[in-house]
């Protein structure tokens, strides 16, 4: 937002309300934390490898549109070890 919309009482409000509203959950959760741990620490221990197993992977993909409205789009990848299929419906409004 620009400073003008920062400053207007409104998004003011808004932005003091949802300030309240995250205080007040983390407080909630905070308590809650502090009644279910008896001796034990709430933290978890993980680990995570980011490293690809495979650098490339091979991508296809289209797209149709039915009508001014409607859109359909279907796009698959593979090569080595990965193999992801993704699909989509568009809906445009007649706005």
């Amino acid at each position: 937002m620009t400073p003008a919309q920062q400053a207007n009482p409104v998004n003011v409000a808004k932005h003091d309300t949802a300030n309240r509203a995250l205080e007040s959950a983390g407080n909630f959760l905070t308590t809650l934390d502090g009644a279910l741990s008896t001796a034990e620490s709430s933290t978890v221990q993980y680990s995570l490898q980011k490293k690809p197993k495979d650098m490339w992977n091979f991508i296809i993909g289209t797209q149709f549109q039915y009508n001014k409205h409607i859109m359909f789009r279907l796009e698959t990848g593979f090569l080595g070890t990965r193999t992801q299929v993704l699909g989509g419906v568009q809906y445009r409004f007649g706005l």
